[in-house]
């Protein structure tokens, strides 16, 4: 499917590329983006092919796209990205390989801090919280890593 497209003009962006874990397109992707050949448009105005690979692939899961991609995101560890990037390994797929997820999602964790907060004040660990479960290996990841659990108190009354 991809070539028909691709022979009819269609592009693959990174987020595409990361979500259907395409681990030698993402590395075709970062080279050429290190060597200035992005095309124009293939990113959002306020992100960049690494951060729509990391974004992607977290969720994906692909940990080889993530560790790529980490290797060109130059954040610190408050910056308010990772709340997103981290969330969004959180929402488990049906099928998705959870072994893969939890790597995915570690290497994102040990750049980052678990605390940033969400826009709306909610860390990680609320999010973990109000999950449907499956998720126990993301909570002691957190905890370890002194996730903090006396943040404010989310409830839909304070958030909207």
């Amino acid at each position: 499917m991809i070539g028909l497209l691709e022979r009819h003009g269609g592009k693959l962006t990174p987020m595409f590329v990361g979500d259907l874990g395409l681990v030698s397109r993402a590395a075709a992707m970062l080279a050429d983006d290190a060597a200035g050949r992005t095309p124009r448009g293939l990113t959002g105005p306020d992100s960049s092919v690494a951060q729509d690979l990391l974004w992607s692939a977290i969720g994906c899961p692909s940990p080889e796209i993530v560790c790529m991609a980490l290797e060109r995101i130059d954040w610190q560890r408050d910056d308010s990205r990772w709340h997103g990037i981290l969330e969004n390994a959180l929402y488990l797929r049906p099928q998705s390989d959870r072994a893969a997820h939890m790597e995915a999602f570690r290497l994102a964790l040990d750049r980052s801090d678990p605390n940033v907060p969400s826009k709306w004040g909610a860390t990680l660990l609320h999010h973990v919280a109000a999950s449907r479960g499956g998720l126990t290996a993301a909570i002691e990841w957190l905890l370890r890593r002194s996730c903090s659990t006396r943040e404010r108190v989310w409830t839909c009354a304070t958030a909207c």
